[in-house]
């Protein structure tokens, strides 16, 4: 996982993390791809709304953020149902739980 001081996009710094925004490169209503931290980055809010509203630029961001071999298996997997690659919520919020505590 990539942790930052700030913004992800712009890269301003922020004082704390909670000033900053998740932005998802697939909505969170793809359950194969929901709690992958892949999908997931730390952004202001003026660069949230602005990839919120130009696709091209998001995908830009997320493939440079991720590499594009990473963007493309991301891509495909938010694609698939949760029936053609089921979600592990075990091994998922374990995971989430360590990643937490780097924080």
């Amino acid at each position: 996982m990539r942790l930052a001081k700030g913004c992800q996009c712009c890269l301003s710094p922020k004082l704390s993390y909670t000033m900053l925004h998740t932005a998802h490169l697939h909505s969170r209503g793809k359950r194969t791809v929901r709690w992958d931290v892949r999908n997931s980055a730390g952004i202001c809010y003026l660069c949230h709304r602005f990839l919120d509203t130009h696709r091209f630029e998001k995908e830009a961001f997320f493939r440079k953020l991720l590499g594009d071999e990473e963007y493309d298996k991301l891509d495909q997997l938010a694609h698939m149902t949760t029936k053609d690659s089921p979600v592990d919520y075990d091994g998922k919020e374990i995971e989430l739980r360590v990643l937490l505590k780097r924080l």
